[in-house]
């Protein structure tokens, strides 16, 4: 049997391969040269379209990986940087290649934290240092790669072993980032123990008070008492009536969907098609046709607008100017050419707000004496950090046409919070690998409540909300929101965790987008011409890259 201590090799190192589909496998890295590719002679073979016959290799050179790219097409990244020299890998260091993950780590990593503690209580005599040593170097590593791996939970000490630490951190001296780690451990430990108090306390309290309230319930009545004087009646206000739901006709106009009259009308897309049976079974509308919907919200009243074609104009540049899909704009003319010719009139209905001002993006003006402008102030979005909001004058203009768009289109009337861009001078900053040309923008996922919870312990730059768990992501506004960014046209990838894609392919097919588009836009692999592609640890937020504009800033190639 392979004796316990030999996968402790602080020398030895593996490669954790994560594939497109989710599953993971281990691979040690032997030898002097091991060569990552599509071909069969490869030490790893990974059948990817976008990843090379001979794609990268690893060298291991002074007992440390070291990769080099072998000038494939769609190239190598490492931490999200593309490699464009022999770069030396440590642990924990995340390699992309084509729609694979692969992670460097140490063999050690694999043994079981409680098993080794407990073969150095009952084995003294492996190494020539004692127990007590032995368990705090355990301790000191485990705590280090909680720390470089930011800190999951799923790395802290179980129970067995947090109980050995509490004797053992009183009589031996260990580093802040393994008694933070300890200190972590023990703070959940307690929040847990005190809910399962509290849910505890709260079934028998009610255990107790049922049959007082039995008693009172069945009890007979009081004896009759004379009747005292009622007191003078104060005026009530009045009731409040809940809204009167209608029969409503709404006569259908190019670039209706199920889902956009959802929106208008604040009922559900499926509740449309079971008061209109007689609606195609994909669900498309036919421009002319009345359907019968049931709401207490009147239908919008819609104004009809028009434009001249100019020189220049596209059907992308009319539709990002005015608010609309291109697609929309296209069914509003169907008689219109691929290419717009001067002196045409394009026509289209837009929604009347009733006289309220729309949100309209403020003129962001170009400062000759910097290269980055700062994102103005307003009520229509939060910036998390001020500091970190600056931006190319192309990329500033096209993130607020598209949150105006969110909100005077698709009538999106939830808290919006603009996360990190860039600092003023560019260039690096925390633990950001992009971020530093002007052209990247974190979006924070809407919360289905519409505004996001605020705890004193998400407050990061003077800003208190907390970023959305899982379940507190609204899909149906996420796709809202990744759908006006794309109709700016200044769209180059957006990223998202693959974890949280199928949340959002879903959310897609249900605003009537076609299965080919979606597969397009959310491919199940990754592709150079998908819109949202995958990067690690974005699940509370999307990272939108903008398009490149070289005569405002470097983007640095």
């Amino acid at each position: 049997m392979t004796h316990w201590g030999e996968s402790f090799n602080r020398r030895s190192h593996t490669l954790r391969v994560l594939a497109p589909d989710g599953t993971s496998r281990v691979l040690s890295l032997a030898g002097a040269e091991f060569k990552i590719g599509r071909s069969a002679d490869n030490d790893l073979v990974l059948d990817d379209p976008c990843i090379a016959g001979h794609h990268c290799r690893l060298e291991v050179v002074a007992d440390a990986p070291v990769l080099r790219d072998r000038g494939s097409r769609f190239g190598t990244t490492i931490n999200h940087v593309r490699c464009t020299e022999p770069v030396r890998l440590v642990e924990g260091d995340r390699i992309g290649i084509g729609g694979f993950i692969l992670e460097v780590v140490l063999t050690r990593d694999r043994i079981d934290i409680t098993h080794v503690a407990d073969r150095l209580r009952h084995t003294p005599a492996l190494s020539g240092d004692s127990p007590e040593a032995l368990l705090t170097r355990l301790l000191e590593d485990a705590a280090a790669n909680w720390h470089r791996q930011s800190r999951p939970r799923r790395l802290l000490p179980d129970h067995d072993l947090l109980a050995r630490a509490a004797t053992h951190v009183a009589a031996h001296a260990l580093s802040p980032v393994t008694r933070a780690w300890l200190a972590e451990a023990t703070r959940v430990r307690r929040r847990a123990q005190a809910l399962r108090s509290w849910a505890l306390g709260s079934v028998c309290g009610a255990g107790l008070a049922a049959p007082l309230l039995w008693s009172l319930w069945t009890s007979a009545p009081p004896a009759a008492v004379v009747p005292e004087m009622p007191p003078p009646a104060t005026p009530q206000p009045p009731v409040s009536r809940p809204p009167e739901i209608l029969d409503r006709e709404h006569r259908v106009v190019p670039g209706d969907t199920l889902a956009s009259l959802a929106n208008d009308y604040l009922v559900d897309a499926l509740q449309i098609e079971r008061w209109n049976p007689h609606l195609n079974s994909d669900g498309a509308l036919t421009p002319g046709t009345t359907l019968r919907i049931k709401s207490s919200v009147a239908p919008p009243r819609r104004i009809l607008q028009h434009h001249i074609v100019e020189a220049g104009d596209t059907w992308d540049n009319l539709a990002s100017a005015h608010g609309v899909t291109t697609a929309y704009l296209r069914a509003s003319n169907p008689r219109r050419a691929e290419r717009l010719q001067p002196g045409e009139r394009i026509t289209w209905e837009a929604i009347d707000l009733g006289g309220a001002t729309p949100f309209r993006p403020p003129d962001i003006t170009p400062d000759p004496s910097t290269t980055l402008v700062p994102i103005p102030a307003s009520s229509e979005y939060d910036l998390r950090c001020a500091m970190n909001a600056y931006a190319t004058t192309a990329t500033a203009r096209n993130l607020l046409t598209a949150l105006a768009n969110l909100r005077a289109r698709l009538r999106y009337r939830g808290q919006i919070v603009v996360g990190d861009l860039s600092r003023e001078d560019g260039g690096a900053f925390g633990k950001h690998m992009s971020h530093q040309t002007g052209h990247d923008v974190d979006i924070w996922l809407p919360h289905r409540a519409g505004y996001y919870r605020e705890e004193p312990g998400c407050t990061r730059c003077a800003t208190p909300w907390c970023r959305p768990d899982l379940a507190e992501i609204d899909w149906k506004a996420t796709w809202q929101l990744i759908t006006s960014l794309r109709t700016t046209g200044a769209i180059k990838q957006i990223f998202l965790d693959r974890q949280l894609h199928d949340e959002l392919r879903e959310a897609a097919r249900a605003a009537g987008v076609s299965e080919d588009e979606v597969q397009r836009s959310i491919p199940g692999r990754a592709t150079s011409t998908a819109l949202v592609l995958h990067a690690d640890r974005h699940t509370r937020h999307i990272h939108v890259r903008f398009v490149c504009d070289p005569d405002t800033f470097d983007c640095g190639g």
